[in-house]
């Protein structure tokens, strides 16, 4: 019998570290999301990306979507794409938070590309960084952006066409008061 006691005891502590590493993973999974409409979290708050979209120009709706966007922003390579991120945020965190204000999507080389400006007075769908009150949503329910079937505030890009290739293409997320936790997400294209 006390020859199984150290078997016992090793046995119990292997099942505790595998018990705690599952418990730190579960964070760090809450923290990326494999695909577009599952929630994760960066800094204090919970994102969702509604829908990931390349934009048309010429487009009505699209051409709509791209308002506030300065002169010199919009020419465009014939190489690239406008590219454009519908993203949804909730506080549940019981106090007012910081809505991120860093992004950037990555692809499989690791070649970043950040968000284009948009002038928010001329665009309502400009997603704009700020405060986000306890138990609120942004975009607000009642604003044209939570009113729609996209339901999200935009982040638009150039992206280089040979970029959407070296997929998965991969969102993240920064609360600059808390970078270490960021959240990325998969986008689908």
């Amino acid at each position: 019998m006390n020859r199984l006691r150290p078997l016992v005891l090793a046995a119990i502590a292997v099942l505790a570290a595998v018990s705690l590493t599952a418990c730190g993973n579960k964070k760090n999974e809450e923290r990326f999301a494999a695909n577009e409409g599952i929630y994760f979290e960066s800094g204090d708050l919970k994102y969702q990306v509604q829908i990931t979209r390349q934009l048309n120009p010429k487009q009505a709706m699209d051409s709509e979507l791209m308002q506030g966007i300065a002169p010199a922003q919009r020419l465009i390579k014939p190489d690239e794409l406008w590219f454009a991120t519908f993203l949804r945020v909730e506080n549940e965190s019981g106090s007012t938070q910081h809505l991120a204000s860093r992004f950037v999507i990555r692809d499989t080389n690791g070649d970043a590309f950040f968000p284009v400006p948009i002038n928010p007075a001329a665009n309502s769908f400009a997603f704009v960084s700020g405060l986000l009150p306890a138990d609120a949503a942004y975009p607000n329910i009642n604003s044209i952006p939570g009113q729609t079937d996209i339901n999200g505030k935009m982040l638009l890009f150039k992206i280089p066409r040979a970029a959407i290739a070296l997929r998965p293409l991969t969102l993240t997320i920064t609360d600059p008061a808390q970078p270490k936790k960021s959240g990325a997400v998969h986008l689908d294209i």
